[in-house]
């Protein structure tokens, strides 16, 4: 690895993938080869990766950023009627101080979890929230479909062999806004502690406020330092699919910074009723399948249970 660099008291390194987006959608087959390529080898190696010229105008996610800002300023029983812990609810919003080690809950967080896709769902409040969130939605949803083609060559697979096979276009897409505001009386690490996403890849957009980090080598990185980029993550269902050959991707956030920090998160599984296992055409007699198949809302139910009980269910499905 490159040099390291101090941002904001973390290690910075200079060494984190960047994908170039127009690359990867280019009519030049050469050029969106090599960045099929490059894609490949970040999730591989990393299993993260910064997204950039993916041609979301900023203006845009300044608006999701400020829309946001307005929905967790809203007076406490606005929110509250909006609460829920049902990963499956449609709208589900949770203020969550937990300082204990050792789960995957945060330690200090607001949260917003809308299910958008096959259908959007949004609180009818602050006004116009809906409105620039649905525009979001569907920007962020081209970027992540485009993506998945990219990663399903990258494994030696048709682009649209991801796509058919499991259902990505209606897929069950998650758009969570996270809101970790400075807390002065609390002494202890605020943010959120290690844990791996669900889904097959996650994007997630910030405010200017840093704190995200990736583990790498057994080291902890924080990913910045790339302006208006998407962080893409490899998550559980991608190591499952490609059967091990990207791994799902540690992360947490640990803010040292006094102002309050937003991220917006994109998540892309395949459908609720999609049946994930190692797909059959990386599976052979030198490589078994190494994890058990799972109904993919199964797996999303399963989680928060298993979570409660200190386990983590992707291990239930590893074949040692």
């Amino acid at each position: 690895m490159s040099s390291n660099n101090k941002a904001n008291g973390h290690e910075m390194h200079e060494s984190i993938p960047i994908i170039d987006y127009s690359l990867l959608t280019s009519n030049n087959a050469d050029v969106r080869s090599k960045a099929v390529k490059d894609l490949g080898n970040a999730c591989k190696d990393w299993g993260c990766y910064m997204l950039v010229n993916h041609g979301i105008q900023k203006s845009l996610s300044q608006k999701i950023l400020n829309a946001s800002n307005e929905f967790f300023d809203m007076e406490k029983e606005d929110k509250i009627e909006f609460a829920s812990r049902d990963p499956m609810n449609p709208i589900s919003y949770s203020n969550t101080f937990n300082p204990a080690k050792g789960t995957i809950h945060s330690v200090s967080r607001q949260a917003l979890r809308l299910i958008v896709n096959p259908v959007f769902h949004c609180p009818n409040k602050p006004q116009g929230f809906s409105d620039v969130a649905s525009e979001y939605v569907k920007k962020t949803k081209v970027v992540g479909l485009e993506l998945l083609k990219g990663i399903s060559e990258s494994l030696g697979l048709e682009s649209s062999y991801m796509n058919e096979e499991l259902s990505l276009e209606s897929g069950f897409q998650i758009f969570a806004l996270n809101y970790y505001p400075f807390l002065s009386d609390v002494d202890h690490q605020r943010g959120l502690v290690q844990h791996a996403d669900h889904s097959f890849l996650t994007l997630l957009y910030e405010n200017d406020v840093p704190g995200l980090e990736v583990l790498c080598n057994g080291e902890w990185i924080l990913m910045t330092g790339v302006p208006d980029a998407f962080l893409v993550i490899n998550g559980d269902h991608l190591e499952i699919f490609s059967n091990g050959l990207y791994k799902r991707k540690f992360h947490r956030v640990i803010m040292k910074d006094e102002r309050t920090r937003i991220s917006l998160v994109r998540s892309f599984g395949p459908s609720v009723e999609t049946i994930v296992r190692p797909s059959s055409r990386l599976v052979d007699e030198n490589h078994p399948p190494g994890y058990l198949p799972k109904k993919f809302g199964e797996y999303v139910e399963d989680m928060i249970k298993f979570a409660m009980k200190g386990k983590d269910v992707f291990e239930e499905l590893r074949v040692h």
